[in-house]
């Protein structure tokens, strides 16, 4: 008889640079009977490229490869076991961890190992990327006609609240679309040759269009 148990987990948004990748990927090694033996293989996307690494020792020495990647995999296996860290640029920029073997326990503690090296090395818009803006769009595009529906008719009449809708409308659709963009749900940073505010700009620009959103939606029922 064979028997294989997967288990799966999202991880909360994050960045490491490659030594901190060397780490997490040592201590996942150590949890196969042999690590010496254990194949590694780290797989970066570029734009028009896909590379595939077998150590971060090869990573490190290949220096085409600078700045920082956002769309990337670390497979690690052995026999019947593996551990699978990947991001998913499809599903609203979604990052997981995942185990198979034929014990539940040791695939337990495989994402459990990953979990806790990922929760040191959170992003701080971990929570907001799990907002859940597709909800939050529907919501928001049905409001003017469930509002009807209570009898409030006259609301929407009003120029500058129909405005402030459609404008709250235009905001969460640009977000809901350009968020794993702007706000990645993983970042593996290869080298630092640029600036502080270049590597922060993505997070700044999301930061100066949330303000300005709400300080204009704010600026029209100020003004009303």
């Amino acid at each position: 008889m064979k028997r294989e148990v997967e288990r799966e987990k999202s991880l909360p948004s994050f960045e490491i640079d490659v030594v901190e990748l060397e780490v997490l990927i040592s201590r996942l090694t150590s949890l196969f009977d042999d690590p010496d033996d254990v194949y590694c293989s780290i797989d970066i996307r570029l734009k028009n490229e896909a590379l595939e690494f077998s150590s971060v020792d090869e990573i490190k020495g290949y220096k085409s490869l600078k700045g920082k990647v956002t769309n990337f995999s670390v497979w690690l296996s052995k026999g019947g076991m593996s551990i699978t860290i990947r991001t998913n640029m499809f599903i609203s920029s979604l990052v997981t961890v995942s185990a198979k073997a034929d014990n539940e326990a040791w695939c337990a503690g495989a994402i459990e190992t990953v979990d806790s090296f990922i929760a040191s090395h959170r992003t701080w818009y971990h929570w907001f990327i799990k907002w859940p803006f597709g909800y939050f769009l529907i919501a928001i595009a049905f409001a003017p006609l469930a509002i009807e529906k209570l009898g409030f008719n006259e609301l929407f009449s009003n120029a500058i609240l129909s405005s402030a809708w459609l404008f709250l409308i235009m905001f969460l659709a640009v977000l809901y679309l350009t968020k794993g963009k702007f706000l990645p749900a993983a970042i593996l940073r290869i080298s630092n040759e640029e600036g502080y505010l270049r590597r922060k700009a993505p997070e700044l620009s999301l930061i100066v269009a949330l303000l300005t959103a709400l300080l204009t939606v704010i600026g029209w029922f100020v003004g009303k």
